[in-house]
Order: C-alpha cells, then sequence, then structure tokens
C-alpha cells in the first residue's frame, strides 16, 4: 500500500489506466481532466482556433452546399418551363383545332349568304364538320347567328330552345363581347366560364362580313322570322309546344344599337347605325358596302379540363399546376380582390396563389390570356440539401475537435518539453559541480605527486622515464593512426576478395578530362577497355577527424554500388585503394605519383593474403610516411548530366508545356531502382535529384534513361530489420522527419526522399 497515496490501485500506482470493471468510475475521465487543465491554463489557444476552424468549414461547406442547390434549382427550373412551354403550346394546337368549324362555316355562308338558302343545309354541315374528327368531340354544340340574334342551333337538346331567338346585342353580359368580336374582325374567344345547359367551357365567335351589300339587306332573316313557327317546326323536332312560347324580335337591316361604322361600312348613308328616314330609298345607288352578315359560334367544352379527366393533362400530372384567365368587367371577382379566374388546377393547387415560386407560361388564345402555373410536388430544392448541410456541421464539428485534441496534446508537450529542459539545467548544473570537483581533485592529486616526486630518489626517476618510454610507443597518435590503418587494410581485404579486376584492368584506365570536383575527391572523364568511364577518387586523411566516416562512405560506396546490377543504377565496374605517401618516406619511397596504381592494386592483393601479424608488421612501416589514401571507383558514364542540371535547364519543357510523360518515365526509372535496392535490403539514404544521373538511350521518346548514383551513405540492413536507429544523415531538405528529429532510417524514409 502507497503510505503517502493510500487509496492509489497497487497495480496502476500512475493513474494511467481506466477504472476497472465495478470501480465508482466506469470512463476513463483522465484524458477529459488533462484538457481541462489546459485549457484553464490557455484558453484562447485551447478554445480560439477550434472555433474558427468550426466557423470557416461550417460557412465554407453551408456555401458550397446552398450553392450546388441553386445549381440544381435552376436546371430544375429550366427543365420544368420547358416542359410548361411544350405542354401549353400543345395545348393551345389541340384547342386552336376547334376553329376550323368555325371557319368552314364562315365560308359557306359568304358563298350562300341567304340564310333562307343556307338553314336547310346547315344541320348536314354541321353535322360533318363535327365528326370530322378534328377534336370535334370537344365541340358541344354550333350556333347561326344572323345580324346579332341565335337563329338555329345544332345538335338540339334540351336548352335549344331557351337560346333560340336571343338578341346578342340586348343582352348586356353578351354585347360587350360581341361589339368586341366586330370590331377586331376576327375570332374571340369568351371564358373559361359556366355555360348555360351547366356545363364550363368557352363560347368562340367569329364575325362574318358580306361585300357589296346594301344598307337595307336583311339576308332573308326577316321571311324567315315571319314564317319561324313552319321553320322551327322543320328544322327542330325538339317540338311545336316549345316554340308557343318563344317570341323573335322584327327583323331589322342591322343589328340593335350598333355603333356607326361599324356593322356598315357603306358610304352616302346618314346616321349609320340609327333608323332609316322615311325619305331613305330601299334600294337607290351609291348605298352598296361591306355589311356585318351575323356570327358563327361554337361551345367548346373544357369539363373534362376542369376536373382533371383530359387526356392532354397527363404530361403534367407529376406537377402542381393552374391555369388561370383574367376576369371581365362584369364578373364578380370570387375571391374579392383577386387577379385571375381559376378554371383548372390539381387537387393540390386549388386556391389562387398557392403556387407562388412555380414557372409561369402566357398561351395566348386568340383575343384570350391564360396563363398555365406549374410546380414539382416535391418543390424546387434538391432533396439532398438538408442532410448535406447537417453532414457539413457534424464533419466541421469533428475537424473543429481533433484540432482541439492537437492543440491540447500540444500544450501537453510543451509542458513536457520545458520539464525536460528544466531538468537538463538541473542536471547540467550538477554535472557541472561534478567536474569541478573532479578538477579539484585532480590538482590536489597533482601537489602531492609533485610533493612525491621532491622527496623521491633519482632511481625512481629514471624508472618511471623508462615507464613513460614504453607508453610512448603507445600514444593516442599512434594507436589512432594503426586504429585507421587497421580498418583500411581490413577492407582492402574484404575488397579484394569481392573483385575480379586485376592490375592490368585498372592500368588500362586513360584520364581525358575532369568533370566535376567535390569535398571529398573529383570526377574525371575517361576510357577503360575502349568504354566511356568515370573515374570517381575519393581521398581518405589516414589521422584526422571525421576519417573513419570517410572511410566508411568510400568502402560502402565500393561495396554496395558494385554488387548492384539493374539498368536504372549507375554500374560500378571496378575499384582500388591507393595509400598517399610522403616523398621523404622511411622506405625510401617516391610520392603516390610514382607509385601509380599498379603498385596499389599489387598492393591490395599482398595485403589480402597477409596474416594479422603481417599486417601489424606494415603498420610501423607505412604509417610513418602514408598521409592518407585514395579510393578509385570505375563507373558507368552518364552523358547527359544529373538531373538537377537537366531541370535547370528545362529539358522536360517543350513549346506546347511541360512534357508530362517524360517527367512520369523519369520517376518511373528512379521508382524501380529503389525498388531493386529495398528487394537488396539497402537503404539510400541520400536519394535527391544530384544524385540521378541521365544517360543517352533510344529505349522511348525521352532518349534518355534516369540511374541512381552515390551511394556513400547507403547501408545494409538485415533482412528481419525494418530500420536502424540513431543515424542523422542525408540532405537535410530531404530527410525524413524521423531522421532530422529521432535519426531512425528506414525505406519508408527513402521513399519520403522519392516524393
Amino acid at each position: 500500500v502507497d503510505v503517502e497515496n493510500p487509496t492509489a490501485d497497487p497495480d496502476d500506482p500512475d493513474g494511467d489506466e481506466c477504472p476497472k470493471p465495478g470501480a465508482a468510475e466506469n470512463i476513463c475521465l483522465k484524458p477529459f481532466k488533462s484538457y481541462w487543465a489546459n485549457l484553464k491554463r490557455r484558453p484562447l489557444l485551447m478554445l480560439v482556433p477550434p472555433f474558427f476552424i468550426f466557423a470557416v468549414c461550417v460557412g465554407l461547406g453551408v456555401y458550397g452546399v446552398v450553392a450546388g442547390a441553386n445549381k440544381e434549382e435552376d436546371n430544375k427550373r429550366e427543365r420544368v418551363l420547358a416542359q410548361a412551354t411544350d405542354w401549353s403550346a400543345g395545348f393551345k394546337l389541340s384547342l386552336e383545332k376547334t376553329f376550323t368549324p368555325l371557319v368552314t362555316l364562315s365560308i359557306f355562308i359568304r358563298q350562300e349568304p341567304n340564310f333562307l338558302n343556307f338553314v336547310p343545309r346547315f344541320p348536314s354541315i354541321a353535322s360533318d364538320l363535327l365528326n370530322s374528327g378534328m377534336e370535334s368531340d370537344a365541340i358541344q354544340e354550333l350556333q347561326i347567328s344572323p345580324l346579332g340574334q341565335i337563329l338555329t342551333i345544332y345538335p338540339n337538346n334540351n336548352w335549344t330552345h331557351i337560346r333560340l331567338g336571343i338578341d346578342i346585342f340586348n343582352q348586356s353580359a353578351l354585347r360587350g363581347g360581341a361589339l368586341t368580336t366586330i370590331q377586331r374582325r376576327q375570332m374571340v374567344v369568351n371564358g373559361p366560364l359556366s355555360l348555360v345547359n351547366g356545363n364550363f367551357g368557352t363560347i368562340t365567335r367569329i364575325p362574318v362580313f358580306i361585300a357589296n351589300a346594301s344598307y337595307n339587306e336583311t339576308f332573308g332573316t326577316d321571311t324567315y322570322i315571319q314564317n319561324d313557327l313552319v321553320n322551327y317546326t322543320i328544322w327542330n323536332p325538339v317540338g311545336i309546344t316549345n316554340l308557343l312560347h318563344k317570341s323573335f324580335t322584327p327583323a331589322a337591316s342591322l343589328p340593335t344599337n350598333c355603333p356607326d361604322g361599324v356593322c356598315w361600312t357603306g358610304s352616302g348613308v346618314p346616321g349609320q347605325g340609327t333608323a332609316v328616314p322615311v325619305w331613305w330609298p330601299n334600294e337607290g345607288t351609291n348605298t352598296t358596302g361591306e355589311k356585318f352578315w351575323g356570327f358563327v359560334t361554337a361551345l367548346v367544352s373544357l369539363d373534362a379540363v376542369r376536373n382533371g379527366t383530359d387526356p392532354r393533362l397527363d404530361a403534367i400530372r407529376g406537377y402542381k399546376y393552374q391555369m388561370t384567365r383574367p376576369w371581365t368587367s362584369t364578373e364578380v371577382r370570387v375571391p374579392p380582390g383577386s387577379d385571375a379566374f381559376v378554371f383548372a388546377s390539381s387537387p393540390d393547387a386549388r386556391l389562387l396563389g398557392a403556387l407562388r415560386s412555380a414557372v409561369v407560361v402566357n398561351m395566348n388564345i386568340s383575343n384570350a390570356i391564360w396563363t398555365v402555373y406549374l410546380e414539382p410536388r416535391d418543390g424546387w430544392r434538391p432533396h439532398w440539401e438538408g442532410g448535406m448541410i447537417a453532414l457539413v456541421v457534424c464533419g466541421a464539428l469533428v475537424v473543429a475537435l481533433l484540432i482541439g485534441l492537437v492543440l491540447a496534446s500540444y500544450v501537453q508537450q510543451r509542458n513536457l518539453l520545458k520539464d525536460v529542459v528544466a531538468s537538463n539545467k538541473a542536471l547540467a548544473a550538477t554535472t557541472q559541480s561534478l567536474q569541478d570537483e573532479k578538477l579539484r581533485l585532480d590538482a590536489l592529486l597533482v601537489r602531492q605527486y609533485n610533493l612525491i616526486s621532491v622527496l623521491g630518489a633519482g632511481s625512481k626517476k629514471k624508472s618511471r622515464a623508462k615507464a613513460g618510454a614504453d607508453l610512448g610507443e603507445g600514444s593516442p597518435d599512434s594507436s589512432k593512426e594503426g586504429l585507421t590503418l587497421d580498418r583500411i587494410e581490413q577492407m582492402r581485404r574484404q575488397l579484394a576478395v569481392n573483385t575480379n579486376s586485376s592490375a592490368q584492368d585498372i592500368e588500362s584506365i586513360t584520364t581525358i578530362e575532369m568533370l566535376g570536383e567535390g569535398t571529398f575527391g573529383k570526377v574525371y572523364k575517361g576510357l577503360w577497355r575502349g568504354t566511356q568511364v568515370a573515374i570517381k577518387t575519393l581521398v581518405l586523411p589516414a589521422n584526422m577527424s571525421g576519417a573513419e566516416k570517410r572511410e566508411k562512405m568510400a568502402v560502402m560506396e565500393a561495396a554496395i554500388s558494385s554488387s548492384l546490377m539493374h539498368p536504372n543504377i549507375v554500374q560500378t565496374y571496378t575499384y582500388a585503394i591507393k595509400p598517399m605517401r610522403d616523398a621523404t618516406g622511411g622506405n625510401g619511397q617516391g610520392s603516390d605519383s610514382a607509385l601509380g596504381l599498379r603498385d596499389s592494386t599489387v598492393a591490395r592483393s599482398q595485403t589480402a593474403g597477409m596474416t594479422g601479424q603481417a599486417s601489424e608488421s606494415s603498420h610501423s612501416q607505412v604509417s610513418s610516411n602514408v598521409h592518407s589514401y585514395e579510393v578509385r571507383l570505375v563507373l558507368e558514364f552518364c552523358d547527359k548530366g544529373c538531373l538537377r542540371d537537366a531541370l535547370d535547364d528545362g529539358v522536360f519543357l517543350t513549346p506546347q508545356g511541360l512534357n508530362y510523360r517524360a517527367v512520369l518515365d523519369t520517376a518511373a526509372d528512379i521508382a524501380k531502382a529503389m525498388l531493386h535496392l529495398h528487394a537488396t535490403n539497402v537503404l539510400h539514404s541520400d536519394l535527391k535529384v544530384r544524385n540521378v544521373m541521365l544517360k543517352s538511350a533510344n529505349a522511348d521518346g525521352r532518349g534518355v534513361i534516369a540511374k541512381v548514383a552515390d551511394f556513400g551513405l547507403s547501408v545494409q540492413i538485415d533482412h528481419m530489420e525494418t530500420h536502424i536507429s540513431a543515424v542523422f544523415q542525408g540532405t537535410l531538405t530531404h530527410m525524413a522527419p524521423e531522421i532530422m528529429m529521432e535519426g531512425r532510417i528506414s525505406k519508408p524514409a527513402d521513399v519520403y526522399a522519392f516524393g
């Protein structure tokens, strides 16, 4: 039991784990407590960024969703408007087909204007027209109204006797439309409205004018009206009984109260449209003109349109729709103050104004203007808008929470870093105090030695001098030089075993020109076995700081590059290591220029066969005059230089722009080389465009092939290993974060550099 904290869990003394099942707390509250503590410590940092990110994400997301919904609504409106326009045009065309019988009858009347001669032919003509199939089923009846009086109707029905004999110009509800029809001299449509027989439809009239008619011409209507009993009995078989209750207006030469210049356009007649003076002759000269004959009228039923059973409505049944017309001056507006009369609608759009956002299409039916309103049943806004807005809000909330968690982690890490820095400072102070104490003790020890030396004998001095001479043989400088030489000799023996080159191969190299120069060596262009090659020289100082790293770079580049065979990797043909001696060496040998490559190769072969004792003996002979070692690598020559220079020169640019295919093919070459490296468990550790060479090739349209080079920092790992730690190396701009922070090199780090 923790004495200081008796309530602590023995299995979880730090309190990092969640409470066990059955404990007082059934959830882990520690992260929330930590977040709350950080929130109280730095409220602005913990609250402002998440809220700002949330507001920005919601604003942009909702704006995008609403913009998309608006676009969808506009497209939907365009589609519905096009459908409404097409449907209105088709409906208007079908309705105008009902005008054909009226035009045909007006032609017959102009050919035979005498009503007595025309009326016997009317039933057969009307029957043929109504049975012709041109929307005739919508026509309820046809009327002939000479001089404005309805004198004959086809077909007869129970309401025929009610309308026979009506003088249109004497009816206040009909007079205005009749005069308008005469003045327009064209077809006029009244309605839709309720008809006398209880049906619903339109009244369509067409005026008929006869040219070269006299002012007093009655077109035989006076004789017909005088003999109305006989005519009605013959042509109206409803029955003579009904006729006894009819009274016809006496025939006149013009309609009742027809304005001047409307019903007759002849010249020389005083008071046109008024009673004729007694002195005016019945048949005088200069009294002919164009005279109004009467009306041809059709009652068109729209009951199917009104109750929604008309087949023409099938195309818009999936929508809410309304059809309206303006009120006339004599109609009582219902509801009061309304602008239009709704004569047809879908069941869910009965009231005027129910479709406030519908598309509107006007139909011009002769003189009438009908309006069609069309709106989708599910509205104009897309159904996904609400869900997308909710999704945007939820996504923004998740992002804000993640930002909050990141900030909480940042604050926590920052606090931990402060604690670590404080601990390091305390440790540094402690270390400094220990060093001061050591210095004090060392000074005390020196003083004691000095005291002993003053009091000691001379023989002891000689003994110490001899011991010092013995120690001089193994001084740090000599031991360091011997260690460096041991490593080089060991790696030379390993390379001599692995290589298959000979002294003649090395001697056959001819240097042409220097291609470049770097920190650790130079690169020359040369010939080897008749082939153009690149000769890379690396100089390794024998005893200076950093020599071990340079040795490793040179040896790894020679060993790794020579073992890799791939078309996208720069091939190493052979290599050699040569010691660089002073001109006044202990053996009397000359400098490296006098030694030549042949000596170095022979020395490498001899060294490969030496035992450990011979190697140690050679150290004492060579270390006194060897100041450095030169490593020569014979590499594949890439005539197009490095990828960095190619990019700077704009090799991948064409007059049409960037050559994307060449760029992708080059990237694929590098990826193939890296895949081969990783397959052999080799990490490049310094992949960059400066280490990618280009060589001429005709394999594809590029004319070049990319090859990966420079394995000085490469490392070979065991097939069971995933990474190597504590290795801080590479080019800063291409190093993965884990390398810079932890020194962990791996295959993913090479992938990072490739990207």
